[in-house]
Parts: structure tokens; sequence; C-alpha cells
């Protein structure tokens, strides 16, 4: 029957089912030659879930942050608290051994993705906006694709973009025909 207990702990375990797990084991003769060893494989199966689970706690509170941030209107900050959640639940999947937890984990990936995109398209469109007063023309319309015809404030990027081509272009074509005036 023992032998049958060290079967059952150890399916438990695997299965992910480590509150039965642990019932068992606490009913299971301690002086069994596989006491030991079973104890340490379910002390570490519950030391794992439970690191998987304080990741995925952390992940929830930095998601909260950043759709506070969002809130306040700070997208910079707050695609910084996204991008910490999806590393947190990365490292959880990463940790657990558990199908269901994994299940649990992806679905809170892809709400973390469908909440931070809207925040990193607002952050593209800023960063588009910097990079047009450093004339990085290039980068900001490579920014700017990336964004969603319907993001707000997008539009008004593409027009600053296009006037500041207008006016580079304009400023060679002067800067040329001065070097050609100078050339004669």
């Amino acid at each position: 029957a023992q032998g049958n207990a060290r079967a059952a702990i150890l399916a438990a375990i695997a299965g992910c089912r480590l509150t039965e797990a642990r019932a068992m084991h606490a009913n299971a003769d301690p002086n069994e030659p596989w006491y030991d060893e079973v104890s340490r494989d379910l002390t570490e199966a519950v030391e794992r879930e439970n690191e998987v689970r304080a990741l995925y706690d952390r992940a929830l509170a930095r998601q909260a942050e950043a759709r506070s941030l969002v809130g306040e209107g700070d997208h910079d900050n707050a695609l910084l608290a996204f991008q910490a959640a999806a590393d947190l639940l990365r490292d959880a999947r990463a940790l657990t051994r558990c199908d269901g937890t994994r299940d649990v984990i992806d679905e809170a990936v892809a709400i973390n993705r469908r909440n931070a995109a809207p925040t990193r398209a607002v952050a593209l469109v800023a960063m588009a906006r910097a990079d047009i007063g450093l004339c990085n023309f290039r980068v900001a319309g490579e920014l700017l694709d990336e964004v969603p015809a319907d993001t707000p404030g997008r539009d008004a990027v593409l027009t600053l973009l296009e006037e500041a081509r207008n006016r580079e272009s304009r400023v060679e074509q002067m800067f040329d025909a001065a070097r050609n005036l100078h050339r004669l």
C-alpha cells in the first residue's frame, strides 16, 4: 500500500494537484525508504509554483500600474510597465510545470498585449514627433507606419512630418542654388 502511496503522491505532483499531494504525503509513513525523496519533490514543486504565483501576481500589479498611468496620460511609463508585466509573465510561464497554470498565464499575456497596443501606438506617435524635431524623418515615418490610423494625434504628426520634409527639401534647394552661385 505504501508503494502505491508513493506513486499516487508523485502522480499528484506531476499533475499539479499539490494540495492533494500534500494530503497524501501527510498520511504516508515517514519511515518508508522513498519518503524523503518524495518530500523533496513535493517541497520543490510547491516552492516552484509559489514562485510562479508570485511572478504572476507581480505581473498583474504592473498591469494595474500601467492602466493607471494610461489614465494619467503617461504613456511612456505605461508602456514600460506593460513590458515589465510581459517579462514577468514570460518568466512565470517558463518556470511552471503545470499546464493549467500555463493556460492562465497565456490568457494574461494576451490581455496584457491587448491593453498595451493602444499605449504603444500613442508612445510611437510621441516618439515620431520627437524624431521629427531631431530631423530623423525616415525614422519618424517608419514609426508612424506602425501606428494604426485611428490613433489620436497620428494624423497631426503625419502632417507635421510632411511639412518638415517639405521645409527640408526647400532648404536643400536653396543651399544647392547658393552653392551653384558661389561656384560661378
